[in-house]
């Protein structure tokens, strides 16, 4: 195996900044978490808060015509490491597939950027290897398996195992990550398979996910059961083809308060949790709800 793997550092079981009484300083009804989200293409997204950074199955060339490939400024910006994307610190591939990564994108933004790092499935990995050579042994570049975690600067990333949807051929290794920055706690799942059984036995409800981003098919006509194994406050919808885009986006507007369609390339979302926990909330029960918001431009 080509691929270097990042070792367990540790298991993200509670919110930074979070907990079950009232934070220092904070009174209720003010906001404890705020994350900036940018729409790049399909299932790519740029996270921000704080100086913080994070880019999420954004490197990529639009190899797969069916599906939003980047904004021309946006790719370059992305693969030269200029504004407004001069500054990542973590970059993430769900899987190797081309709507989602692309070795040479990938390869531009290391040769670019002296401080990003980049981790993936050991499959991804192999694949940018294969093709950019020449960043054997470099370690900024690292290979997560499921239950791995990663802190890079105020950013947490734990890698979850969630099997690839159903392909016609093989599939491709595909994890979902768990990114905590800026007080809140966020999911992006990849393509992986809508199983409830799968999701469940991950526990991810547990975490009490302020966001979750998710292939547009898991909320599409009918909400899938598996959004309750997420248990996240609001959904982000994503991967939505092409030809699909007009009849998927204002349908699903006004179908769930909780739910968001990602189909405008460049639009930003705020991702806010709402105060500080009451001093007398019980342990263990619900924390605030995060919105959702588009920001007015």
């Amino acid at each position: 195996m080509l691929a270097r793997h990042v070792t367990s550092v540790t298991v993200l079981l509670s919110l930074s900044g979070g907990g079950t009484g009232a934070a220092a300083g904070h009174q209720y009804g003010r906001p404890q978490g705020q994350v900036a989200l940018t729409y790049l293409a399909n299932m790519g997204v740029h996270l921000a808060s704080q100086g913080a950074t994070v880019v999420i199955d954004g490197l990529h060339r639009g190899a797969l015509p069916d599906y939003a490939s980047l904004l021309p400024d946006a790719s370059r910006a992305l693969e030269a490491a200029m504004r407004p994307y001069e500054r990542i610190d973590v970059m993430l591939a769900t899987h190797r597939h081309l709507d989602h990564f692309d070795a040479m994108a990938v390869g531009a933004r290391m040769r670019a950027d002296t401080h990003v790092v980049f981790a993936a499935p050991a499959e991804t990995i192999d694949s940018l290897l294969a093709n950019v050579p020449a960043l054997r042994g470099n370690t900024r570049v690292i290979a997560m398996r499921g239950g791995d975690s990663l802190q890079v600067g105020a950013v947490r990333v734990h890698a979850v195992d969630l099997p690839h949807n159903a392909t016609p051929t093989r599939r491709v290794e595909n994890l979902g990550y768990v990114v905590t920055l800026g007080g809140l706690r966020i999911l992006h799942v990849g393509d992986a398979d809508p199983s409830v059984t799968t999701y469940a036995s991950r526990r991810l409800a547990a975490l009490q996910l302020d966001a979750a981003i998710v292939p547009f098919w898991y909320v599409w006509r009918r909400r899938s059961p598996v959004l309750d194994a997420i248990g996240a406050s609001c959904y982000i919808a994503s991967h939505v083809p092409l030809r699909d885009t007009m009849e998927v986006l204002p349908a699903q507007r006004g179908s769930d308060a909780v739910v968001k369609v990602l189909a405008s390339r460049g639009a930003r979302f705020s991702l806010t949790r709402v105060g500080a926990e009451p001093e007398d909330r019980p342990p263990g029960t619900r924390s605030l709800p995060t919105s959702c918001q588009l920001f007015r431009r």
